[in-house]
């Protein structure tokens, strides 16, 4: 069915998955002029206009995206990023309204912590960093391949200064453990 928004959807997250990113882009705009409220276009297509230094564009679809589902605390955080370098009020304004739906959301608080320590309110800054590393950070991408994989720990830093790696890495031979080191204490077990 050609209005089939679900569908378009996920191809353009398949799209996307499989780094075909000029493609993904078109396709998340094709979802959203079926469905100007999709969250999950609106989020996406914003995220990848992010990370392209497209800032100014990535706030318009997450300022949509809030309005449209004020209720969803990452559309709060993304918007508290985007707005951050530029309206720190605002930046702050939106990680406090993602903290109120939902508190421990780590983002929100390193966000927030961020943003507290530019600043210069250390101990504000402390008090949410310890929040949002209260629990180790890890996530597990899928393994895809046949047999046993060869795994592989991807350290990653709160502060910036990752390298994109995840269209990198071949998920038929690996099986990725990324870990945001500074939310690491001894005694985890990796």
């Amino acid at each position: 069915h050609g209005e089939a928004v679900d569908l378009r959807f996920a191809r353009a997250c398949l799209l996307e998955e499989l780094g075909r990113l000029n493609l993904a882009r078109g396709a998340y705009k094709g979802v959203l002029a079926r469905d100007a409220t999709h969250f999950g276009a609106l989020m996406n297509l914003g995220t990848m206009l992010y990370h392209d230094e497209r800032h100014a564009e990535a706030r318009i679809l997450y300022q949509h995206a809030t309005r449209y589902h004020p209720n969803e605390s990452s559309a709060f955080v993304n918007l508290g990023n985007v707005l951050a370098p530029d309206d720190p009020a605002a930046s702050r304004a939106a990680y406090e309204r993602a903290l109120e739906l939902q508190p421990g959301h780590p983002t929100a608080n390193f966000g927030l912590a961020l943003l507290l320590e530019t600043q210069g309110d250390a101990a504000g800054a402390r008090a949410y960093r310890e929040r949002a590393f209260a629990e180790p950070i890890v996530r597990v991408a899928p393994y895809r391949g046949e047999g046993p994989p060869l795994r592989l720990l991807v350290l990653l830093s709160a502060h910036g200064g990752n390298r994109g790696t995840t269209r990198r890495l071949d998920d038929r031979q690996l099986e990725a453990t990324s870990l945001v080191a500074d939310s690491w204490c001894p005694g985890v077990a990796l």
